[in-house]
């Protein structure tokens, strides 16, 4: 089957749902023989050799890629979708036509429907964030949150026009799969809704098995955050809560260039605790989490399913996270969680409760290996995570497609 795949930031380092892309790629790659070439911006790292087609990033965006991508999230708009598909349909124009259309990024889903509209070819989504799209409260001052959700509203009646012209969205956890039924006007009539959880990687899987490395007697608690240096991924709280904390801790900080990355530098130059580090390659990730005793991932936004989370609950580490979005589905029945509770608390509750969660975490020391009927528990948790379901959920689809066309659909 030759598969386009429309992601936009599919080479840019910009968090889980890249990743996600260029692993599903490649599988159905090298596993099912699927020809899927790549419509994605330029300006970033290669990650693969087979067919890519690169769109232009607008002159007056490039002065800063993580600024462009906060631009592509929060400033999307029927303009913009108009001018990327102009841009595509142009970069097309010689290509072999697909059997179908696989969009990874609600951001350019208005262009891959575009696309399978002009093709004919059924339109097959993959969904990492909950629509409709907009703003969580207390990430940005009141007036911006309304002035941007009020923009961001102008795409909602051609999303949800996409979204049930969509011959199947794999939504990647349980909480986007209802946020997609509450969203479609007449879900009985509307797409097939697939529950596929996104690929970890096999090395991520294979690092499962290792033995765990133990910190010294009486040493600090070695802490971690990795991700965004944003305000969504709750960096400020953490960041605030640590002079709240009595036991002694170290903190490693990995994020990716965002907007509170000056104020955490700052942190950082004044409290020897808290180290940043450079970014590795996510072949080194497996080994960076199990040399820290606590996972921090403090999410404020309605995550869909947070790659950190999972791999830190492969991995045996405690975990200090939210109960917002896909979150609880992962640590549902792990008892290494600590859940801070974000609704109907002021910031600085959030911020008391968060250093609450990370004192119990802190105190219940270095997580030891895995109990025989843990292991029971998180080798049927691994197997959601692993790449057997998402290979069968494609195979699944291709069935569908094509016994709709034998019927002439």
């Amino acid at each position: 089957m030759r598969l386009l795949l429309v992601s936009y930031f599919f080479e840019h380092e910009f968090g889980g749902a890249e990743l996600v892309a260029r692993t599903t790629r490649n599988l159905l790659k090298d596993e099912l023989g699927w020809n899927v070439p790549v419509v994605c911006f330029e300006n970033g790292p290669s990650h693969q050799s087979g067919e890519l087609l690169r769109l232009p990033i607008p002159l007056a965006l490039r002065f800063n890629q993580q600024w462009f991508k906060r631009f592509v999230l929060f400033l999307n708009n029927p303009l913009f979708d108009w001018w990327f598909r102009r841009k595509m349909l142009r970069l097309l124009r010689d290509m072999s036509p697909p059997e179908g259309v696989h969009c990874q990024d609600l951001n350019g889903l208005l262009v891959a429907d575009a696309l399978a509209k002009v093709y004919g070819v059924p339109l097959i989504l993959t969904l990492h964030e909950p629509v409709p799209k907009r703003v969580s409260p207390g990430i940005l001052p009141a007036p911006v949150a309304f002035v941007l959700n009020a923009f961001m509203g102008l795409r909602d009646n051609a999303v949800r026009q996409a979204l049930a012209r969509c011959h199947t969205v794999m939504c990647v956890s349980e909480f986007v799969r209802e946020r997609v039924r509450s969203c479609l006007n007449s879900p009985a009539a509307g797409p097939v809704l697939d529950l596929v959880h996104p690929p970890i990687e096999e090395y991520l899987i294979a690092n499962a098995a290792k033995s765990f490395s133990a910190r010294e007697n009486n040493g600090p608690a070695r802490l971690l955050f990795l991700g965004r240096m944003t305000a969504e991924k709750g960096l400020d709280l953490l960041m605030d809560a640590l002079p709240l904390l009595n036991s002694a801790f170290e903190i490693s900080v990995l994020g990716f260039d965002g907007p509170i990355e000056s104020r955490v530098r700052a942190l950082a130059d004044k409290d020897s605790r808290i180290s940043l580090l450079r970014s590795v390659p996510h072949l080194a990730v497996a080994d960076l989490i199990r040399k820290h005793d606590v996972v921090c991932c403090p999410s404020v936004v309605e995550e869909a399913c947070p790659k950190t989370v999972a791999e830190a609950r492969m991995l045996g580490r405690r975990i200090v996270t939210t109960d917002r979005g896909g979150i609880p589905e992962i640590i549902r029945g792990y008892t290494r969680s600590f859940v801070v509770e974000l609704d109907r608390k002021t910031r600085d509750q959030r911020v008391t409760s968060l250093a609450a969660k990370l004192e119990e975490a802190i105190e219940a020391g270095p997580p030891p290996p895995f109990s025989d009927a843990e292991k029971k528990v998180e080798n049927k948790f691994i197997a959601r995570f692993g790449s057997d379901p998402l290979l069968k959920a494609f195979r699944e689809v291709h069935g569908r497609i094509k016994r709709a066309s034998r019927r002439g659909d």
